[in-house]
Protein backbone atom coordinates (compact mmCIF):
# COMPACT_ATOMS: atom_id res chain seq x y z
CA UNK A 1 0.00 0.00 0.00
CA UNK A 2 1.56 3.30 -0.94
CA UNK A 3 2.70 5.54 1.93
CA UNK A 4 1.22 8.92 2.43
CA UNK A 5 3.10 12.12 1.70
CA UNK A 6 3.29 12.86 5.45
CA UNK A 7 5.07 9.56 6.15
CA UNK A 8 7.57 10.21 3.37
CA UNK A 9 8.42 13.58 4.89
CA UNK A 10 8.98 12.08 8.33
CA UNK A 11 11.33 9.42 6.92
CA UNK A 12 13.34 12.03 4.96
CA UNK A 13 13.78 14.22 8.03
CA UNK A 14 15.00 11.20 10.06
CA UNK A 15 17.61 10.29 7.43
CA UNK A 16 18.93 13.86 7.25
CA UNK A 17 19.19 14.05 11.05
CA UNK A 18 21.16 10.79 11.20
CA UNK A 19 23.61 12.00 8.57
CA UNK A 20 24.15 15.25 10.50
CA UNK A 21 24.81 13.37 13.76
CA UNK A 22 27.37 11.10 12.06
CA UNK A 23 29.14 14.09 10.42
CA UNK A 24 29.33 15.94 13.72
CA UNK A 25 30.84 12.90 15.46
CA UNK A 26 33.47 12.48 12.75
CA UNK A 27 34.39 16.16 13.05
CA UNK A 28 34.77 15.89 16.80
CA UNK A 29 37.01 12.82 16.59
CA UNK A 30 39.17 14.40 13.87
CA UNK A 31 39.57 17.56 15.94
CA UNK A 32 40.51 15.48 18.95
CA UNK A 33 43.23 13.63 17.01
CA UNK A 34 44.55 16.82 15.51
CA UNK A 35 44.77 18.33 18.95
CA UNK A 36 46.72 15.35 20.25
CA UNK A 37 49.14 15.53 17.37
CA UNK A 38 48.36 12.09 15.96
CA UNK A 39 47.71 13.39 12.47
CA UNK A 40 50.22 16.21 12.70
CA UNK A 41 53.14 14.00 13.75
CA UNK A 42 53.33 15.68 17.19
CA UNK A 43 53.60 12.54 19.33
CA UNK A 44 55.60 11.82 22.44
CA UNK A 45 58.14 9.82 20.41
CA UNK A 46 59.38 11.59 17.27
CA UNK A 47 59.32 9.44 14.14
CA UNK A 48 62.41 8.75 12.11
CA UNK A 49 61.66 11.49 9.61
CA UNK A 50 62.14 14.18 12.27
CA UNK A 51 65.61 13.03 13.42
CA UNK A 52 68.93 13.57 11.67
CA UNK A 53 72.60 13.40 12.67
CA UNK A 54 74.72 16.54 12.82
CA UNK A 55 78.28 16.39 14.18
CA UNK A 56 77.54 13.11 15.94
CA UNK A 57 74.65 14.66 17.93
CA UNK A 58 70.99 13.97 17.37
CA UNK A 59 69.08 16.87 15.95
CA UNK A 60 65.37 17.08 16.74
CA UNK A 61 63.28 19.48 14.72
CA UNK A 62 60.62 21.37 16.65
CA UNK A 63 57.33 20.56 14.89
CA UNK A 64 54.86 23.39 14.46
CA UNK A 65 51.16 22.88 14.90
CA UNK A 66 49.48 22.95 11.49
CA UNK A 67 48.32 26.57 11.57
CA UNK A 68 51.00 28.11 13.79
CA UNK A 69 53.88 30.21 12.50
CA UNK A 70 55.42 31.36 15.76
CA UNK A 71 58.86 32.89 15.65
CA UNK A 72 61.28 34.02 18.35
CA UNK A 73 60.58 37.70 17.73
CA UNK A 74 59.26 39.93 20.46
CA UNK A 75 55.63 39.84 19.21
CA UNK A 76 53.91 36.66 17.97
CA UNK A 77 51.65 37.04 14.93
CA UNK A 78 49.38 34.05 14.14
CA UNK A 79 49.62 32.84 10.56
CA UNK A 80 46.57 33.00 8.33
CA UNK A 81 44.87 29.78 7.23
CA UNK A 82 45.59 28.55 3.73
CA UNK A 83 42.77 28.48 1.26
CA UNK A 84 40.73 25.26 0.92
CA UNK A 85 42.27 23.74 4.06
CA UNK A 86 40.08 22.62 6.97
CA UNK A 87 40.22 24.72 10.12
CA UNK A 88 42.31 23.15 12.90
CA UNK A 89 42.83 24.11 16.52
CA UNK A 90 45.56 26.75 16.88
CA UNK A 91 48.19 27.52 19.51
CA UNK A 92 50.15 30.70 20.16
CA UNK A 93 53.37 28.82 20.73
CA UNK A 94 55.47 26.02 19.32
CA UNK A 95 54.62 22.86 21.26
CA UNK A 96 57.19 20.19 22.00
CA UNK A 97 56.24 16.65 23.04
CA UNK A 98 56.88 17.21 26.75
CA UNK A 99 54.78 20.38 26.75
CA UNK A 100 51.54 18.74 25.55
CA UNK A 101 51.18 15.20 26.94
CA UNK A 102 48.31 12.98 25.87
CA UNK A 103 45.22 14.18 27.73
CA UNK A 104 42.93 11.78 29.52
CA UNK A 105 39.91 10.75 27.44
CA UNK A 106 36.96 13.01 27.92
CA UNK A 107 33.50 11.38 28.25
CA UNK A 108 31.85 13.93 26.00
CA UNK A 109 34.54 15.53 23.83
CA UNK A 110 33.66 18.82 22.26
CA UNK A 111 35.30 20.71 19.41
CA UNK A 112 38.38 22.71 20.56
CA UNK A 113 37.85 26.44 20.45
CA UNK A 114 40.97 28.47 19.44
CA UNK A 115 42.33 30.64 22.25
CA UNK A 116 41.68 34.35 22.18
CA UNK A 117 44.73 36.34 21.02
CA UNK A 118 46.97 37.25 23.95
CA UNK A 119 47.54 40.82 24.95
CA UNK A 120 50.59 42.16 23.12
CA UNK A 121 52.39 42.93 26.36
CA UNK A 122 51.94 39.32 27.44
CA UNK A 123 53.19 38.00 24.13
CA UNK A 124 56.48 39.83 24.32
CA UNK A 125 59.06 37.17 24.98
CA UNK A 126 61.27 39.30 27.23
CA UNK A 127 58.58 41.44 28.84
CA UNK A 128 58.13 41.28 32.60
CA UNK A 129 60.75 40.97 35.29
CA UNK A 130 59.49 37.77 36.90
CA UNK A 131 61.35 35.51 34.45
CA UNK A 132 58.15 34.30 32.77
CA UNK A 133 58.85 32.88 29.32
CA UNK A 134 56.73 31.65 26.47
CA UNK A 135 55.98 27.98 26.05
CA UNK A 136 58.38 27.82 23.10
CA UNK A 137 61.43 27.95 25.36
CA UNK A 138 59.97 26.12 28.33
CA UNK A 139 61.56 22.71 27.82
CA UNK A 140 65.17 22.38 28.93
CA UNK A 141 67.65 22.36 26.08
CA UNK A 142 69.06 24.52 23.32
CA UNK A 143 67.09 26.29 20.62
CA UNK A 144 68.70 27.32 17.34
CA UNK A 145 66.08 29.02 15.21
CA UNK A 146 63.41 26.29 14.81
CA UNK A 147 65.71 23.43 15.81
CA UNK A 148 65.64 21.99 19.31
CA UNK A 149 68.36 19.98 21.08
CA UNK A 150 67.19 18.19 24.21
CA UNK A 151 69.09 17.90 27.46
CA UNK A 152 69.65 14.19 26.81
CA UNK A 153 71.20 14.95 23.44
CA UNK A 154 73.46 17.65 24.92
CA UNK A 155 74.63 15.33 27.69
CA UNK A 156 75.28 12.47 25.25
CA UNK A 157 77.23 14.81 22.98
CA UNK A 158 79.42 16.10 25.83
CA UNK A 159 78.06 19.66 25.67
CA UNK A 160 76.78 19.75 29.25
CA UNK A 161 76.66 17.52 32.30
CA UNK A 162 75.30 17.66 35.83
CA UNK A 163 75.72 15.61 38.99
CA UNK A 164 73.26 14.07 41.41
CA UNK A 165 73.12 17.33 43.39
CA UNK A 166 71.91 19.27 40.39
CA UNK A 167 75.17 21.14 39.73
CA UNK A 168 75.40 22.05 36.05
CA UNK A 169 78.68 22.21 34.12
CA UNK A 170 79.25 22.83 30.42
CA UNK A 171 81.81 22.65 27.63
CA UNK A 172 81.94 26.19 26.19
CA UNK A 173 84.26 25.28 23.32
CA UNK A 174 81.76 22.70 22.02
CA UNK A 175 78.76 24.94 22.64
CA UNK A 176 80.33 27.57 20.40
CA UNK A 177 79.64 25.23 17.48
CA UNK A 178 75.99 26.31 17.75
CA UNK A 179 75.07 29.50 15.96
CA UNK A 180 73.28 32.12 18.10
CA UNK A 181 71.50 29.75 20.45
CA UNK A 182 69.01 30.14 23.28
CA UNK A 183 69.52 28.07 26.41
CA UNK A 184 66.77 26.91 28.77
CA UNK A 185 68.23 25.26 31.85
CA UNK A 186 65.98 22.38 32.93
CA UNK A 187 64.13 22.09 36.23
CA UNK A 188 66.06 20.21 38.87
CA UNK A 189 69.30 22.17 38.37
CA UNK A 190 70.16 23.92 41.64
CA UNK A 191 73.53 25.45 40.83
CA UNK A 192 75.44 26.60 37.76
CA UNK A 193 79.09 25.79 38.32
CA UNK A 194 81.79 28.48 38.16
CA UNK A 195 83.02 29.24 34.63
CA UNK A 196 80.31 26.88 33.32
CA UNK A 197 79.49 28.89 30.18
CA UNK A 198 82.48 31.24 30.23
CA UNK A 199 83.30 32.37 26.71
CA UNK A 200 80.13 31.03 25.02
CA UNK A 201 80.15 33.75 22.40
CA UNK A 202 77.07 32.46 20.54
CA UNK A 203 74.74 32.30 23.57
CA UNK A 204 72.10 35.04 23.18
CA UNK A 205 69.53 34.23 25.89
CA UNK A 206 69.35 32.03 28.95
CA UNK A 207 66.26 31.10 30.96
CA UNK A 208 66.63 29.80 34.49
CA UNK A 209 64.50 27.15 36.24
CA UNK A 210 62.68 27.79 39.51
CA UNK A 211 64.87 25.14 41.15
CA UNK A 212 68.04 27.25 40.66
CA UNK A 213 69.47 28.83 43.83
CA UNK A 214 73.07 29.69 42.91
CA UNK A 215 75.06 30.99 39.92
CA UNK A 216 78.81 30.48 40.30
CA UNK A 217 81.69 32.89 39.75
CA UNK A 218 82.20 33.87 36.10
CA UNK A 219 79.45 31.45 35.05
CA UNK A 220 78.57 33.54 31.97
CA UNK A 221 81.73 35.65 31.84
CA UNK A 222 82.56 36.93 28.35
CA UNK A 223 79.36 35.59 26.77
CA UNK A 224 79.52 38.62 24.54
CA UNK A 225 76.22 38.02 22.71
CA UNK A 226 74.17 37.32 25.86
CA UNK A 227 71.37 39.90 26.08
CA UNK A 228 68.75 38.23 28.27
CA UNK A 229 69.24 36.50 31.64
CA UNK A 230 66.52 37.17 34.19
CA UNK A 231 67.16 36.42 37.83
CA UNK A 232 64.30 34.52 39.46
CA UNK A 233 63.23 35.00 43.10
CA UNK A 234 64.59 31.54 43.96
CA UNK A 235 68.19 32.59 43.22
CA UNK A 236 69.90 33.73 46.41
CA UNK A 237 73.55 33.83 45.35
CA UNK A 238 75.26 35.19 42.24
CA UNK A 239 79.05 34.89 42.09
CA UNK A 240 81.70 37.43 41.20
CA UNK A 241 81.80 38.43 37.52
CA UNK A 242 78.94 36.01 36.75
CA UNK A 243 77.69 38.22 33.88
CA UNK A 244 80.77 40.37 33.22
CA UNK A 245 81.53 41.25 29.59
CA UNK A 246 78.09 40.25 28.38
CA UNK A 247 75.58 42.34 26.42
CA UNK A 248 72.82 42.30 29.02
CA UNK A 249 70.25 44.99 28.30
CA UNK A 250 68.42 44.74 31.60
CA UNK A 251 69.52 44.22 35.19
CA UNK A 252 66.68 43.14 37.47
CA UNK A 253 67.02 42.63 41.21
CA UNK A 254 64.16 40.60 42.79
CA UNK A 255 62.89 41.82 46.15
CA UNK A 256 63.98 38.60 47.86
CA UNK A 257 67.55 38.86 46.58
CA UNK A 258 68.94 40.84 49.50
CA UNK A 259 72.65 40.07 49.34
CA UNK A 260 73.26 41.70 45.98
CA UNK A 261 76.74 41.07 44.57
CA UNK A 262 77.33 44.03 42.30
CA UNK A 263 80.59 42.65 40.90
CA UNK A 264 78.44 40.12 39.06
CA UNK A 265 77.44 42.93 36.68
CA UNK A 266 80.78 44.63 36.13
CA UNK A 267 82.00 45.51 32.64
CA UNK A 268 78.61 45.78 30.98
CA UNK A 269 78.24 48.16 28.08
CA UNK A 270 74.69 47.84 26.76
CA UNK A 271 72.47 48.12 29.85
CA UNK A 272 69.32 50.08 29.02
CA UNK A 273 67.29 49.47 32.15
CA UNK A 274 68.07 48.77 35.82
CA UNK A 275 65.16 47.80 38.04
CA UNK A 276 64.87 46.84 41.70
CA UNK A 277 61.60 45.10 42.47
CA UNK A 278 59.36 47.04 44.83
CA UNK A 279 59.50 45.89 48.41
CA UNK A 280 63.25 45.28 48.48
CA UNK A 281 64.52 45.71 52.05
CA UNK A 282 67.74 47.52 51.10
CA UNK A 283 67.63 48.93 47.58
CA UNK A 284 65.31 50.74 45.18
CA UNK A 285 65.30 52.23 41.68
CA UNK A 286 63.22 55.30 42.45
CA UNK A 287 61.63 57.49 39.81
CA UNK A 288 62.88 55.26 36.99
CA UNK A 289 66.42 56.46 37.68
CA UNK A 290 67.96 53.40 36.02
CA UNK A 291 70.22 52.69 38.98
CA UNK A 292 70.39 50.63 42.14
CA UNK A 293 70.00 53.04 45.04
CA UNK A 294 70.73 52.25 48.68
CA UNK A 295 67.47 53.40 50.22
CA UNK A 296 68.73 54.35 53.69
CA UNK A 297 71.55 56.61 52.42
CA UNK A 298 70.13 57.80 49.07
CA UNK A 299 73.30 56.53 47.43
CA UNK A 300 73.71 55.13 43.93
CA UNK A 301 75.60 51.86 44.30
CA UNK A 302 75.25 50.69 40.68
CA UNK A 303 74.53 52.76 37.58
CA UNK A 304 74.77 52.76 33.80
CA UNK A 305 74.99 55.21 30.93
CA UNK A 306 71.23 55.88 31.14
CA UNK A 307 71.21 56.65 34.87
CA UNK A 308 69.31 59.77 35.94
CA UNK A 309 70.49 61.76 38.95
CA UNK A 310 67.07 62.49 40.43
CA UNK A 311 66.91 65.11 43.18
CA UNK A 312 66.43 62.63 46.03
CA UNK A 313 69.79 60.99 45.32
CA UNK A 314 72.56 62.59 47.39
CA UNK A 315 75.63 60.48 46.76
CA UNK A 316 77.38 58.48 44.05
CA UNK A 317 78.79 55.53 45.93
CA UNK A 318 82.18 53.86 45.78
CA UNK A 319 82.63 52.14 42.44
CA UNK A 320 79.04 52.93 41.37
CA UNK A 321 79.93 53.27 37.67
CA UNK A 322 83.20 51.38 37.91
CA UNK A 323 83.91 49.36 34.77
CA UNK A 324 80.72 50.60 33.04
CA UNK A 325 81.43 50.21 29.34
CA UNK A 326 78.55 52.35 28.11
CA UNK A 327 79.64 55.73 26.76
CA UNK A 328 78.58 58.27 29.39
CA UNK A 329 78.19 62.04 29.23
CA UNK A 330 77.08 63.32 32.62
CA UNK A 331 76.25 66.63 34.21
CA UNK A 332 76.20 65.89 37.92
CA UNK A 333 73.72 68.26 39.59
CA UNK A 334 74.04 70.28 42.79
CA UNK A 335 71.90 67.74 44.62
CA UNK A 336 74.85 65.33 44.58
CA UNK A 337 76.83 66.07 47.73
CA UNK A 338 79.49 63.38 47.46
CA UNK A 339 81.20 61.28 44.80
CA UNK A 340 82.79 58.18 46.31
CA UNK A 341 86.13 56.52 45.70
CA UNK A 342 86.59 54.98 42.25
CA UNK A 343 83.07 56.06 41.27
CA UNK A 344 83.90 56.06 37.53
CA UNK A 345 87.15 54.13 37.59
CA UNK A 346 87.97 52.24 34.41
CA UNK A 347 84.67 53.27 32.81
CA UNK A 348 83.90 54.73 29.40
CA UNK A 349 82.80 58.13 30.68
CA UNK A 350 83.54 60.76 28.03
CA UNK A 351 82.54 64.10 29.54
CA UNK A 352 81.62 65.18 33.06
CA UNK A 353 80.61 68.48 34.61
CA UNK A 354 80.17 68.72 38.39
CA UNK A 355 77.91 71.50 39.66
CA UNK A 356 78.06 71.44 43.48
CA UNK A 357 80.74 73.84 44.80
CA UNK A 358 80.91 71.94 48.09
CA UNK A 359 80.94 68.43 46.67
CA UNK A 360 83.14 65.92 48.48
CA UNK A 361 85.34 63.94 46.11
CA UNK A 362 86.88 60.53 46.77
CA UNK A 363 90.18 59.21 45.45
CA UNK A 364 90.51 57.65 41.97
CA UNK A 365 87.11 58.85 40.78
CA UNK A 366 88.27 59.04 37.14
CA UNK A 367 91.18 56.63 37.36
CA UNK A 368 92.06 54.94 34.07
CA UNK A 369 89.17 56.45 32.11
CA UNK A 370 90.62 56.04 28.62
CA UNK A 371 87.68 57.73 26.86
CA UNK A 372 87.45 60.81 29.14
CA UNK A 373 88.33 63.93 27.19
CA UNK A 374 86.64 66.72 29.19
CA UNK A 375 86.10 67.28 32.91
CA UNK A 376 85.00 70.42 34.73
CA UNK A 377 84.99 70.98 38.49
CA UNK A 378 83.26 73.99 40.10
CA UNK A 379 85.46 76.79 41.42
CA UNK A 380 84.60 75.93 45.01
CA UNK A 381 86.51 72.63 44.86
CA UNK A 382 89.70 72.95 46.90
CA UNK A 383 91.32 69.60 46.25
CA UNK A 384 91.94 67.33 43.30
CA UNK A 385 91.88 63.88 44.90
CA UNK A 386 94.63 61.30 44.75
CA UNK A 387 94.79 59.50 41.38
CA UNK A 388 91.83 61.55 40.17
CA UNK A 389 92.90 61.51 36.50
CA UNK A 390 95.68 58.96 36.82
CA UNK A 391 96.19 57.04 33.56
CA UNK A 392 93.36 58.96 31.92
CA UNK A 393 95.56 60.17 29.08
CA UNK A 394 93.17 62.43 27.15
CA UNK A 395 91.33 64.27 29.93
CA UNK A 396 91.40 68.05 29.60
CA UNK A 397 90.79 70.12 32.71
CA UNK A 398 90.88 73.60 34.19
CA UNK A 399 92.10 74.18 37.74
CA UNK A 400 89.31 75.54 39.99
CA UNK A 401 89.92 79.07 41.25
CA UNK A 402 90.06 78.06 44.91
CA UNK A 403 92.26 74.99 44.44
CA UNK A 404 94.62 74.32 47.36
CA UNK A 405 95.81 70.72 47.00
CA UNK A 406 96.76 68.53 44.06
CA UNK A 407 96.72 64.91 45.22
CA UNK A 408 99.28 62.19 44.64
CA UNK A 409 99.18 60.67 41.14
CA UNK A 410 96.42 63.15 40.24
CA UNK A 411 97.63 63.60 36.63
CA UNK A 412 100.05 60.69 36.41
CA UNK A 413 101.01 60.12 32.76
CA UNK A 414 98.30 62.41 31.46
CA UNK A 415 98.85 63.38 27.84
CA UNK A 416 96.29 65.93 26.64
CA UNK A 417 95.68 68.10 29.72
CA UNK A 418 99.40 68.38 30.29
CA UNK A 419 100.36 68.55 26.63
CA UNK A 420 101.10 72.27 26.50
CA UNK A 421 101.46 74.88 29.23
CA UNK A 422 100.56 74.10 32.83
CA UNK A 423 100.21 76.96 35.29
CA UNK A 424 100.05 75.97 38.95
CA UNK A 425 97.77 78.53 40.68
CA UNK A 426 99.14 80.60 43.57
CA UNK A 427 96.37 79.19 45.78
CA UNK A 428 97.99 75.72 45.72
CA UNK A 429 99.90 74.83 48.88
CA UNK A 430 100.54 71.13 48.27
CA UNK A 431 101.50 69.01 45.26
CA UNK A 432 101.47 65.29 46.01
CA UNK A 433 103.97 62.63 45.01
CA UNK A 434 103.91 61.58 41.36
CA UNK A 435 101.20 64.19 40.75
CA UNK A 436 102.45 65.01 37.23
CA UNK A 437 104.88 62.13 36.70
CA UNK A 438 105.58 61.60 33.01
CA UNK A 439 103.10 64.27 31.91
CA UNK A 440 103.47 65.70 28.40
CA UNK A 441 103.55 69.41 29.30
CA UNK A 442 105.90 71.60 27.28
CA UNK A 443 105.92 74.52 29.75
CA UNK A 444 105.56 74.69 33.55
CA UNK A 445 104.84 77.91 35.41
CA UNK A 446 104.33 78.44 39.14
CA UNK A 447 102.36 81.46 40.37
CA UNK A 448 104.08 82.54 43.60
CA UNK A 449 101.75 83.86 46.30
CA UNK A 450 103.71 85.52 49.10
CA UNK A 451 100.78 85.32 51.50
CA UNK A 452 99.91 81.71 50.63
CA UNK A 453 103.22 79.98 49.89
CA UNK A 454 103.61 76.49 48.52
CA UNK A 455 104.51 74.15 51.37
CA UNK A 456 105.53 70.94 49.66
CA UNK A 457 106.35 69.45 46.28
CA UNK A 458 106.15 65.69 46.80
CA UNK A 459 108.47 62.92 45.73
CA UNK A 460 108.68 62.52 41.94
CA UNK A 461 105.96 65.15 41.48
CA UNK A 462 107.37 66.24 38.08
CA UNK A 463 109.76 63.39 37.42
CA UNK A 464 110.35 62.41 33.79
CA UNK A 465 108.46 65.40 32.37
CA UNK A 466 110.81 65.28 29.43
CA UNK A 467 108.91 67.71 27.22
CA UNK A 468 109.28 70.74 29.49
CA UNK A 469 111.55 73.15 27.65
CA UNK A 470 112.98 75.94 29.75
CA UNK A 471 116.24 77.83 30.06
CA UNK A 472 115.37 78.46 33.70
CA UNK A 473 112.60 76.77 35.66
CA UNK A 474 111.69 78.91 38.68
CA UNK A 475 110.37 77.06 41.72
CA UNK A 476 108.30 79.33 43.99
CA UNK A 477 108.61 79.75 47.75
CA UNK A 478 108.45 76.23 49.10
CA UNK A 479 109.62 74.48 52.26
CA UNK A 480 110.07 70.91 51.00
CA UNK A 481 111.21 69.56 47.65
CA UNK A 482 110.83 65.81 47.71
CA UNK A 483 113.04 63.08 46.33
CA UNK A 484 113.25 63.00 42.51
CA UNK A 485 110.82 65.94 42.32
CA UNK A 486 112.24 67.24 39.00
CA UNK A 487 114.50 64.31 38.11
CA UNK A 488 114.60 63.53 34.41
CA UNK A 489 113.38 66.91 33.13
CA UNK A 490 116.11 66.72 30.54
CA UNK A 491 115.13 69.80 28.52
CA UNK A 492 115.37 72.15 31.52
CA UNK A 493 118.80 73.81 31.41
CA UNK A 494 118.68 75.25 34.91
CA UNK A 495 116.38 75.29 37.92
CA UNK A 496 116.00 78.07 40.46
CA UNK A 497 115.05 77.30 44.06
CA UNK A 498 114.02 79.78 46.80
CA UNK A 499 116.03 80.69 49.90
CA UNK A 500 113.22 79.63 52.28
CA UNK A 501 113.50 75.95 51.31
CA UNK A 502 114.01 73.71 54.32
CA UNK A 503 114.50 70.31 52.70
CA UNK A 504 115.88 69.19 49.33
CA UNK A 505 115.50 65.48 48.62
CA UNK A 506 117.99 63.24 46.79
CA UNK A 507 118.11 63.62 43.01
CA UNK A 508 115.25 66.13 43.17
CA UNK A 509 117.06 68.75 41.05
CA UNK A 510 118.73 66.46 38.50
CA UNK A 511 117.62 68.36 35.42
CA UNK A 512 119.18 68.91 32.01
CA UNK A 513 121.00 66.58 29.69
CA UNK A 514 122.77 63.80 31.54
CA UNK A 515 121.20 65.34 34.67
CA UNK A 516 123.88 68.03 34.80
CA UNK A 517 121.78 71.18 34.53
CA UNK A 518 122.59 74.18 36.70
CA UNK A 519 120.96 74.75 40.08
CA UNK A 520 120.45 78.39 41.02
CA UNK A 521 119.90 79.10 44.74
CA UNK A 522 118.48 82.52 45.60
CA UNK A 523 120.24 82.61 48.99
CA UNK A 524 123.90 82.40 50.01
CA UNK A 525 126.16 79.39 50.56
CA UNK A 526 125.87 79.48 54.34
CA UNK A 527 122.09 79.36 54.11
CA UNK A 528 122.31 76.50 51.64
CA UNK A 529 124.70 74.53 53.85
CA UNK A 530 122.41 75.00 56.85
CA UNK A 531 119.57 73.10 55.16
CA UNK A 532 119.32 69.70 56.87
CA UNK A 533 119.51 66.58 54.72
CA UNK A 534 120.57 68.69 51.72
CA UNK A 535 121.65 66.21 49.10
CA UNK A 536 123.43 68.92 47.08
CA UNK A 537 125.80 70.22 49.78
CA UNK A 538 129.14 70.97 48.22
CA UNK A 539 127.92 70.32 44.67
CA UNK A 540 129.71 72.36 42.00
CA UNK A 541 126.43 72.53 40.07
CA UNK A 542 124.86 74.90 42.60
CA UNK A 543 125.23 78.63 41.98
CA UNK A 544 124.32 80.93 44.85
CA UNK A 545 122.84 84.35 44.11
CA UNK A 546 124.39 86.00 47.19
Amino acid sequence: MPKSNGSKAIIAISIIASIAIISTSVGIVASHFLKDGIFSGNTDEPNNSSISKVDNTTKVDVIDTPSDNTTSSDTTTPSTEKENEPSTPQSDDIITPSDDPDPEPEPNPEPVTPEEPKDKEEEKEDEGDDGTIRLKYKEGGIYVDDTFYSVAQLVDGGYINFDANGVLKANPSKLNNFNNFILTIPEGITKIYQNAFKGCEKLTKVYFPTSLVEIGNSAFYNCTALETAKLLPTINKVGDYAFSYTSLKRVFIPSVYTNVNLTAFWWLGKVEKITVEEGHSKYDSRDNCNAIVETSTNTIVYGCEKTLFVSSIKKIGEGAFMTCKGYMRFTIPESIEEIGKSAFENSNIMTVTIKNNNVKLGDKIFYSCKELYYARFPDGVEEIPNSCFCESPYATFEFPKNLKRIGSYAFYENEDFCRYKITIPGTVTYIGEYAFYGAYMTELVFVDDYYNPLVEIGNSAFENCKNIKSDKLVVPSVKTIGKNAFNGCENVKSISIPNNVQYIGPFSLDVGKNKKGDIVFSGDKDTLDSIPYNYYKGSSRIKCMW
